[in-house]
Parts: structure tokens; C-alpha cells; sequence
């Protein structure tokens, strides 16, 4: 009922890619969801092309399903390049110079797409995005939660961070970074404050789980 509502349509695509995250991307994409939020994106894009968390949320989105899905049919089904990711992170990262949830976001979709061959850029970018003023809520809780933990075991020489392992890759007393929405490799201890856990492709059965510091996961 509000076509040109710029917001209605962030808050709409937000809105389905947290719960996406919640039941995996790639049972969202299975769905459908994926072109739903691919589509209030770019509504809210073309509408305001400086809408720098709308920036953020298409990089983002693209950089999750060619993570998913692979480059191929990321791109012929959901519209998903990486350059284009690449370009809209740097876009927002113009529009929103200071901002800590950019940087997160930018630093998981390198390793999304590249891996280890970005790992040093992903880093300095959580260094970045840790050492950044919250600018509201939301971003105090972002980095409350997840960048302020690993960077602190980082200071305390806890060790090399892993990111994006199976569980072959996986040793006992590695701390594996888990991005949003993808697989935990292997079992053991969470260090971060809280993570919600989808448990679907364990049990079958659509459920998500809290866990706290110390529990097992």
C-alpha cells in the first residue's frame, strides 16, 4: 500500500533475510525467499540509491547466495555477481564512512566469496569495524556481541581465528569465526556472548536454539 515507502521496502527485505539466516540461506532460497528479498532491495535502491544500509543488505545478499549456491547459478537465478557485491559494498562504505555494521557485513561477504585469500582484508576490517564508534542500538549490540570477543582473544593471543572450514579442516583447540547463516563444521565450546542455532539440518524439524558462552554447540 506505500510503493514508494523507501523504508517499507528495507524493512521488508531485513526483515526476510534475518529469518532466512534464522532457517539457513539455503533452505530460504529453496523457499523462495530469495527473490523476494532481492526484489524490495532493489525497490528500495531504485528509489533511494543512497540508502547506504540498503547498499550494504544487496552486497550482502549476493556475496550469501553465490556462497550457497555457487557462482553459476547464483547469477542465472538470483542476479548474484560478485563484482556487483564487491561494488556495493564499496558503495555503501562511501555513503557510511563510519559506520561498524558495514564493515562487518563487507568483511563476511570476502570470505563468503574468496576465502582465505581475502582473510587479511576481512580482518581489517573487523579491526575497523571493532575500533568504530556505535552510531545507534543496533550497532552497540553488533559489536558487543561478536567483534569485541574476537578481537579481545586476538590482543590475548588466543590463537589463529579459521573461517569458512569443514570438518576435515577442523583441529582440537581451533577458534573458528562462523558466519550468519552457515554450518557450524564441527562440535565445541561457544565463545561468543549468544548465537541462535537453526537445527533443521540436523533433527529435520524446523527449530532454532539459543546458546550461551561456554555451552556446547
Amino acid at each position: 500500500e506505500a510503493p514508494k515507502d523507501v523504508n517499507a521496502h528495507y524493512v521488508c527485505a531485513y526483515a526476510l533475510g534475518r529469518y532466512s539466516q534464522g532457517i539457513s540461506v539455503a533452505k530460504a532460497l529453496a523457499q523462495g525467499y530469495g527473490g523476494r528479498i532481492k526484489d524490495a532491495l532493489l525497490a528500495t535502491l531504485k528509489l533511494e540509491p543512497r540508502h547506504a544500509e540498503a547498499q550494504t543488505a544487496w552486497a550482502a545478499y549476493q556475496a550469501e547466495v553465490i556462497d550457497k549456491v555457487g557462482a553459476l547459478i547464483g547469477g542465472r537465478t538470483y542476479g548474484a555477481k560478485k563484482d556487483s557485491a564487491l561494488e556495493h559494498f564499496q558503495k555503501a562504505m562511501k555513503l557510511h564512512p563510519d559506520s561498524a555494521i558495514a564493515r562487518i557485513e563487507y568483511a563476511n561477504g570476502l570470505i563468503m566469496l574468496f576465502g582465505k585469500t581475502r582473510m587479511a582484508d576481512a580482518e581489517k576490517l573487523y579491526r575497523e569495524a571493532a575500533a568504530c564508534t556505535p552510531v545507534d542500538a543496533m550497532e552497540r549490540l553488533e559489536k558487543g556481541q561478536t567483534l569485541e570477543p574476537l578481537v579481545n582473544n586476538a590482543a590475548e593471543g588466543a590463537g589463529e581465528v579459521l573461517y569458512g572450514l569443514g570438518a576435515a579442516g577442523v583441529r582440537q583447540g581451533d577458534e573458528i569465526w562462523v558466519v550468519p547463516g552457515d554450518l557450524v563444521p564441527a562440535q565445541g565450546e561457544l565463545l561468543d556472548r549468544r548465537a541462535s542455532l537453526a537445527l533443521d539440518w540436523i533433527t529435520g524439524e524446523s527449530a532454532v536454539e539459543t546458546r550461551h558462552r561456554g555451552g556446547t554447540i
